[in-house]
């Protein structure tokens, strides 16, 4: 009787957290309160072993977000290049990255119709972030076939409004970066129909001296940081790919 009595409650603390924080989100109390209900509440405790008293999974930490990114550069370059890196007397000022603008779909609504890299969150199939990095390319773009190279973590607090830094809850994102040739892409870009609806209000290929002022987030920051990577420290790891049709 005891057991079923934790049971119980159990259960009712479970969705006690659910209505409270739905309630919270719903009428505009802020998605902090709502992080310091879910936070601090005995949800986070529910599996528990009645004859101690003791959680066998006790979440002592903040919750994150997990999103993987993709940095994709195209380069106007011969078949024969194909499979190598790009060679040292190659023009950079040639080369061109993907860019997403953000439609009337996205949060938060500050972000809309900026441009940011390909990328999202992990979602619960996707086993690793390099699934992630892959999906996401190809719900957006319909590039799901280039090879993703993993470069960097950004993981400081602050990064994404909608998650509240004061109590120490972030979103942390996987980099990933690749080089394309250009007369291997198809003529136009297109979100596909695995996509969010009005997630993506364009696809634009941009020239590398001729990056938008502002980006979503810290996009612009870790874009820069990337090119540093696939261009001059780490050049020998990204080879030129051409992506198969798709």
């Amino acid at each position: 009787a005891m057991r079923e009595w934790f049971r119980l409650r159990d259960l009712f603390y479970v969705i006690l957290v659910i209505v409270v924080s739905v309630t919270v989100a719903r009428f505009g109390a802020g998605n902090k309160l709502c992080f310091e209900v879910v936070r601090n509440s005995y949800w986070l405790n529910v599996l528990r072993d009645p004859s101690t008293g003791n959680s066998k999974f006790l979440y002592d930490f903040p919750m994150q977000g997990n999103t993987a990114d993709f940095v994709v550069l195209a380069a106007d370059i011969s078949d024969r290049s194909l499979l190598a890196p790009l060679p040292d007397n190659f023009d950079r000022s040639k080369l061109e990255v993907l860019l997403v603008k953000r439609g009337v779909g996205t949060e938060p609504p500050a972000m809309r119709g900026l441009y940011s890299t390909p990328g999202g969150f992990m979602e619960p199939t996707d086993e690793t972030f390099d699934e992630t990095a892959t999906r996401e390319l190809e719900e957006e773009a319909g590039l799901g076939s280039i090879r993703p190279t993993q470069m960097f973590v950004a993981s400081k607090l602050g990064r994404d409004p909608r998650y509240p830094s004061d109590i120490g809850v972030r979103v942390i994102s996987v980099y990933y970066g690749a080089i394309v040739s250009k007369s291997h892409l198809p003529p136009r870009l297109a979100p596909t129909e695995n996509a969010q609806k009005d997630e993506v209000a364009g696809l634009r290929w941009h020239r590398l001296d001729q990056l938008p002022e502002k980006m979503a987030f810290d996009h612009k920051e870790n874009l820069l940081a990337s090119l540093e990577l696939m261009l001059d420290k780490r050049r020998s790891e990204f080879v030129v790919q051409a992506p198969l049709p798709g």
